[in-house]
């Protein structure tokens, strides 16, 4: 099946197109704008919009609470719908907020970019349709064998980063010498999510 082209800035013949094509036609991604900025880093807010949308909730069924979770997520945020997507985000356990020595700061930092381990963990436990990626498919992806430096994927990111590698989700990064996962940079938007 041909890929139809549904950003200026995606050319047909890149790696990513076909990713990029498929989530705006499924409207995980908004298809009407005429750029999609590939090489853009993704922040903290898209990706919870990306992560309810992946999950198939409604938009009429999008938590819009009185009080905020987040201290730092305003209700105005993008006419309001991203409010709504970080809490609904926030409700279905797919994010939360940061921690500093073990307590709640009650920040999400929506504008923040997400790096590949935080990227990995929203999509394993939002993806198939957000009853989350099977783990247990996943347990026997080697880090330390599969990518050159998985060894420094954080303890806590490790069995998602094993989940959306299996289900290839999100793939490594091609470097001299083989693949790295590179769990600290930053995700840009052209990355392979599905």
């Amino acid at each position: 099946v041909p890929v139809v082209q549904a950003f200026d800035d995606v050319p047909e013949d890149q790696w990513y197109a076909e990713f990029v094509n498929d989530l705006a036609d499924q409207g995980i991604i908004d298809g009407s704008a005429k750029t999609f900025r590939p090489g853009d880093k993704i922040n903290r807010a898209e990706v919870a919009k990306m992560a309810v949308l992946m999950a198939g909730v409604a938009e009429e069924d999008l938590e819009n609470p009185e009080t905020p979770t987040f201290k730092d997520v305003p209700k105005t945020l993008w006419d309001g719908m991203g409010y709504k997507y970080v809490e609904t985000a926030a409700k279905l356990g797919f994010v939360k907020g940061g921690e500093k020595n073990g307590v709640a700061t009650g920040e999400f930092r929506p504008g923040d970019n997400i790096n590949r381990a935080e990227f990995a963990k929203i999509m394993t436990l939002a993806g198939n349709g957000g009853d989350g990626l099977d783990q247990d498919a996943a347990a026997d992806v080697d880090l330390a064998e599969t990518f050159l430096d998985g060894d420094t994927v954080p303890e806590w990111a490790a069995e998602f980063v094993k989940s959306v590698y299996f289900w290839s989700v999100v793939d490594g990064v091609t470097v001299e010498g083989g693949v790295e996962f590179q769990p600290a940079s930053f995700t840009i938007r052209a990355a392979k999510q599905c």
